[in-house]
C-alpha cells in the first residue's frame, strides 16, 4: 500500500503479492489497510465482510435451488457451509485461495440471479487473484454451454447460435479475454509470471531434482495420489462424498436427472471442479490444502444442494444438518477426523492435540504451510510468540542451521526476514513501529 500512487501501473504492478495475479483481491482488502494503517485488523475486518456476504450469497443460492423447502432447513445447511474447516479456520489469514473462494461464490450467485455485468465484474476479479481463476471459469462456463447444447432441440446450428447468442457465454468469454490478455502482458511486458510451461513426466516416489518439479506440468503418480487424500479425506471430506454418492443413486434409482440438470448454474460448478482437479493433478507445486479452499466450498455447496433438493421435506433432515454442523465446526478448531488422522502424517505437536501435514515427500512444504488445513494452525503461531517471549531478547542471536540456512524457509515458519519483533506486546509482526525492532539472525 506504501507503494500504491493511483496510477495504473501502480496498481498492476503494487498489488501482486507472492508472483500471484492478486491485483483484486489486494485492491479490495487494501481498503482495510488504509483505513487502519500499519496493522492487519483492517484487512481482517475486510476479510470477514467478505466472508459474510459470501455466507449470504450462499443463502441465496440454496434458496432458489431447494425452493419449498423450509426455511429453517435452509438457514441449518447454510451454517454447515459456514463451519467448513478450511474457510472458518482460515478466514482471518490473509491469502489469495481465500479470494479465490469467495469470488467464486460471488460469480455463482450473481449469474444465479442473472446479474451479468456483477457476474463478469467478479470473473475479472476471480482471474486477478490467483492463476487457479482462469482454470475455475474456464470449467464453469464450458460446463454451462455443454448443457445449452443438451437442452436445446433442434439443429447442430440452432445449437451453436443458442450458445454463442447466451449472455453468460458471451460475458464468460469476455472475461476470460480480459485475462488472457493481462497474462500475456504480465509474461512479456512485466517479470510477474510464476509459471513455467514445461511437460514431462517422472516416476512415482521421490523425486531427487526438485528444482526441475515445481511450478512446472509433469504426470507424477505419488503426487496425483497425494493430491487425491487431500481432495477427499482431509477434514471429513469423505463424508460429503458419500452423501453425494448416496444423493446420485437416489437421483438415479427415481430417474430425476433432467429435474436436478436444469439448475445449470449448479451443475456447471461439476465443470469447475473437473477442471481444477485435472490443473491440480498435473500442476506440480506444494500440496498446501489452502491451494485446495474454492474445492472444499464447491464441494459444501454442491453436496448441500442436491441433499436438500431430495431429501428437504423429511424430518430427518435436521438431524442431518445439525449432526454435520457438530462435526464440522468441531474440526474446523481440532483435528478429530479418524480418516485424516491415518491417511496423513501426524505432527508432534507435545500435547494431546492432534495435528497432521499434507506435505508431499517430492517437494516439501514448511509446517507453517503444510499445516495450514484449519485454525489449528494458530496454535503453532502463538507457540513461535511464547517460545521468543521466553528465550529471545535484544542481545541474544537466533542460530539458523540445516536445509533453513539455505532456502531461507524460516522466514515462513516464522522469525526471519518479514518478521520483526514487538518487545512491548511479546509477538511476531510483519510491520515495524517504534515498539519492534528486527531479529539478530
Amino acid at each position: 500500500c506504501e507503494n500504491f500512487d493511483f496510477s495504473l501501473r501502480s496498481f498492476i504492478e503494487a498489488f501482486r503479492l507472492c508472483a500471484h495475479p492478486t491485483i483484486m483481491y489486494a485492491a479490495i482488502t487494501s481498503i482495510g489497510y488504509f483505513l487502519i494503517p500499519g496493522d492487519i485488523v483492517g484487512v481482517q475486518i475486510i476479510n470477514l465482510i467478505l466472508s459474510i456476504v459470501a455466507i449470504h450469497f450462499v443463502y441465496q443460492i440454496l434458496k432458489v435451488i431447494a425452493a419449498g423447502i423450509h426455511e429453517r432447513v435452509i438457514a441449518f445447511a447454510t451454517l454447515v457451509f459456514s463451519l467448513a474447516p478450511m474457510f472458518l479456520g482460515t478466514f482471518s489469514t490473509y491469502t489469495p485461495d481465500f479470494g479465490v473462494a469467495v469470488f467464486f461464490i460471488f460469480v455463482l450467485y450473481f449469474h444465479l440471479t442473472k446479474k451479468y455485468v456483477l457476474m463478469f465484474f467478479y470473473s475479472v476479479c476471480l482471474i486477478l487473484t490467483k492463476e487457479i481463476g482462469i482454470i475455475l471459469l474456464a470449467g464453469y462456463y464450458s460446463a454451462y454451454c455443454i448443457l445449452i447444447l443438451f437442452f436445446t432441440s433442434g439443429s447442430c446450428k440452432d445449437k451453436f447460435r443458442k450458445v454463442v447468442t447466451d449472455k453468460t457465454f458471451l460475458y464468460g468469454l469476455c472475461s476470460g479475454l480480459f485475462g488472457v490478455i493481462y497474462y500475456i502482458y504480465s509474461m512479456f511486458f512485466s517479470d510477474f509470471s510464476n509459471w513455467k510451461f514445461s511437460f514431462g513426466t517422472e516416476e512415482a516416489g521421490v523425486v531427487q531434482d526438485t528444482t526441475q518439479m515445481v511450478s512446472n506440468f509433469i504426470y507424477n503418480f505419488s503426487y496425483i495420489i497425494t493430491k487425491l487424500k487431500t481432495l477427499v479425506i482431509l477434514n471429513f471430506s469423505w463424508i460429503l462424498f458419500i452423501l453425494l454418492l448416496i444423493s446420485c443413486s437416489v437421483i438415479i434409482k427415481r430417474k430425476l436427472l433432467k429435474r436436478i440438470l436444469i439448475y445449470k448454474e449448479m451443475i456447471s460448478i461439476c465443470g469447475s471442479m473437473i477442471f481444477f482437479c485435472v490443473f491440480t493433478f498435473l500442476y506440480i507445486t506444494y500440496n498446501n490444502s489452502r491451494y485446495h479452499l474454492v474445492y472444499e466450498l464447491c464441494l459444501f455447496l454442491l453436496s448441500l444442494s442436491v441433499i436438500i433438493k431430495l431429501f428437504g421435506k423429511r424430518k430427518e433432515i435436521l438431524f442431518l444438518l445439525i449432526g454435520l454442523c457438530f462435526i464440522f465446526g468441531l474440526e474446523a478448531y481440532t483435528t478429530v477426523d479418524p480418516l485424516t488422522k491415518i491417511f496423513f502424517d501426524r505432527i508432534e505437536t507435545g500435547s494431546r492435540l492432534a495435528m497432521v501435514t499434507t506435505n508431499w515427500e517430492g517437494h516439501s512444504g514448511v509446517k507453517a504451510d503444510v499445516t495450514v488445513y484449519n485454525h489449528q494452525f494458530t496454535y503453532l503461531d502463538k507457540a513461535y510468540d511464547a517460545i521468543l517471549e521466553k528465550e529471545y531478547s535484544s542481545d541474544k542471536d537466533i542460530i539458523v542451521w540445516g536445509p533453513y540456512s539455505e532456502t531461507k524457509a524460516v522466514a515462513i515458519e516464522g522469525i526471519e526476514g518479514k518478521f520483526v519483533w514487538n518487545f512491548k506486546d511479546n509477538k511476531r509482526e510483519c510491520v515495524a513501529n517504534e515498539n519492534t525492532e528486527e531479529f539478530n539472525i
